[in-house]
């Protein structure tokens, strides 16, 4: 027997090789029909923010057989919306409101000072009701002149633009008129100067040197008459110019007055922007009231409107001052005014 006996291979049966077969390709999504809550409110009109995107309504959205495979699978819609949905899904999201900064306290702000001066102690309650109050009053002498300020403004610049335009108005009769003479004069000495120019034209082209002088003659007799009417004419033109003359001078008169707000336009832009720092300030202060207020703590709430007082002291001086600047500027406004109505001219 042989040291070594032949091993045998161990046949393993073949595996059958795997046909594969052709994945159907699933045609392309349809474009999505406008129908459903959502899009059947915006149909009707109704705003894009009354309109809430739930998924009840995306669900009313029939998808494509291959759609609804990739949802069972992936448990999620596959992205397959067309942009317009798309557009109209960011339409309907509800946006974040703004927050509006004021200087006035709050109702609920309101509602915790008045059960923290309900805790507080008689003296304490009394101090905190008494800058309240008279933290109310400053914001009316402040709303006050804001409003004085920004009517007294619009007034003057309204009639700034009203002198301005009327400005050019000046003299406007009194040049008509002198137009009107040197048409008149002109057409007066017209026959003359044609006569004249006739005679000198045919002076030149007379046949004979008696007819020649003879026209030269008649000329000369004529010559003193046209100069006279020319000189007239001259005196009237020289008028016009003057009246031109005096009403540009008077127009830069007005605009000279008017030159005036330019330097209070700059100020008030200056007093205004050094308003906001009191206006920072107090809105800062406001803040800490509303904090404190609804932590209860009267000593805090207290300390906090003694700094309302204080910044809003400072921001009604700032208008205060503004308010004069106004007044200074409507009466530059109302200077040149008076200015125009003395050359004859009504303005606002």
């Amino acid at each position: 027997m042989p040291l070594f006996s032949a091993v045998r291979p161990r046949r393993v049966p073949a595996r059958p090789k795997r046909v594969r077969r052709p994945v159907p390709i699933a045609p392309e999504p349809s474009p999505l029909p406008l129908h459903g809550p959502l899009f059947s409110a915006l149909a009707a009109g109704s705003p894009p923010s009354s309109v809430a995107a739930s998924p009840a309504s995306l669900a009313d959205v029939p998808a494509s057989p291959s759609a609804k495979r990739d949802l069972a699978r992936t448990g999620r819609l596959r992205p397959f919306l067309s942009v317009p949905l798309l557009l109209l899904l960011l339409l309907v999201l509800p946006a974040a409101p703004a927050a509006a900064s004021s200087i006035e306290i709050s109702p609920s702000a309101q509602a915790a000072f008045e059960k923290t001066a309900a805790k507080a102690s008689p003296e304490a309650a009394k101090r905190m009701n008494d800058r309240r109050r008279q933290y109310a009053a400053q914001l009316q002498e402040l709303e006050a002149a804001r409003k004085q300020a920004q009517d007294a403004h619009a007034a003057a610049a309204k009639l700034a633009t009203a002198v301005r335009q009327a400005a050019t108005a000046i003299d406007d009769e009194a040049i008509r008129v002198q137009q009107a003479r040197i048409a008149k004069a002109k057409s007066v000495y017209e026959p003359l100067y044609a006569g004249y120019t006739a005679l000198g034209q045919r002076s030149r082209s007379a046949g004979s040197k008696e007819m020649a002088k003879a026209l030269r003659l008649q000329a000369d007799l004529m010559k003193s008459g046209v100069q006279l009417a020319r000189q007239a004419v001259r005196l009237q033109e020289d008028q016009l110019k003057e009246l031109r003359r005096a009403r540009s001078a008077k127009i830069a008169d007005v605009r000279k007055t008017l030159a005036g707000l330019e330097p209070l336009n700059d100020t008030l832009r200056v007093r205004k922007a050094s308003a906001r720092i009191p206006e920072a300030a107090l809105r800062d202060a406001i803040k800490d009231f509303s904090a404190a207020a609804r932590k209860g703590d009267a000593a805090l709430v207290e300390r906090a409107l003694g700094s309302m007082l204080g910044s809003g002291s400072q921001l009604l001086a700032q208008w205060r001052a503004i308010v004069e600047l106004e007044r200074q500027y409507s009466g530059i406004a109302e200077q040149a005014r008076r200015q125009l109505a003395g050359y004859g001219v009504k303005a606002g």
